[in-house]
């Protein structure tokens, strides 16, 4: 399991282990603010990561703003918006 702490005034350092006296804290990263030590905590703990989730949802607006506009369209053949709709389906 990963943590942050604040190791120095505007330091947070991830890492794992127990930190203290008899310890055995394993540094991992250094971060200048707390919510970038805490996104890499969670990416380290199995989360998403938050950029490429930021960047799939963009994909997904775009995708969905096409084929709204497709749809808004008199001379948009059905085809394609069944081609286009298929492609933009989440799959798991």
């Amino acid at each position: 399991m990963y943590y942050y702490i604040r190791s120095e005034d505007q330091l947070w350092t991830v890492g794992t282990g127990i930190r203290g006296k008899g310890g055995n804290w394993e540094p991992e990263s250094d971060h200048n603010s707390e919510s970038k030590a805490a996104a890499r905590v969670h990416f380290l703990n199995g989360g998403s990561d938050s950029t490429e989730l930021q960047t799939q949802i963009n994909e997904l607006k775009a995708k969905v703003a096409e084929l709204e506009e497709l749809l808004n369209s008199d001379e948009a053949p059905a085809e394609t918006i069944r081609k286009n709709a298929d492609a933009a389906r989440w799959t798991k």
